[in-house]
């Protein structure tokens, strides 16, 4: 077997789970427009792995701020199960590099936070943040602040905050 033959077997869905079509995005910055994406085309099929690679300022996390609705694309569509992105999608969660924890919240209070933003009583949910905090080796963490973490470890309370 050949790297990627099991990908290459793998039943696709008929509809992509996220499809960007001539995506371009251009920022202005005073009399100056920085074009952080032309006319991007991508297809993610449900289950697929992708990653985007490229340099700094290339405009990768522009391309997740676009798909996640945080920021809107300058031309071009944008769809996620084919449903046109046109906001934030409460059901998406995206992780950047930075960890970007509120420093005054603790490892739950973080990973809670969302809900929160959402309306939802995060009371409902606390065990289920514990558990998702436990499988990454944070659960003697969840009273702990950020400051008081490692960087993995912040990265780690960051993803648990995006499911």
């Amino acid at each position: 077997m050949q790297p990627h033959d099991d990908v290459a077997a793998a039943p696709r869905a008929a509809t992509a789970a996220i499809r960007c079509e001539g995506a371009s995005k251009t920022f202005r910055r005073g009399r100056t427009e920085v074009h952080a994406l032309d006319r991007v085309d991508l297809e993610v099929r449900d289950g697929e792995f992708v990653a985007v690679l490229g340099p700094s300022g290339c405009g990768k996390s522009t391309l997740m701020r676009l798909v996640a609705g945080l920021v809107p694309a300058t031309t071009g569509r944008i769809a996620i199960a084919g449903a046109t992105v046109d906001g934030p999608h409460t059901d998406l969660g995206i992780v950047f590099q930075a960890a970007t924890l509120l420093d005054w919240r603790t490892v739950l209070g973080n990973v809670l936070l969302q809900l929160e933003l959402r309306g939802l009583d995060p009371k409902d949910y606390e065990a289920r943040a514990i558990a998702l905090l436990q499988a990454v080796g944070l659960g003697d963490f969840t009273g702990a602040l950020p400051r008081e973490l490692s960087g993995g470890m912040k990265q780690r309370a960051a993803i648990r905050r995006s499911c």
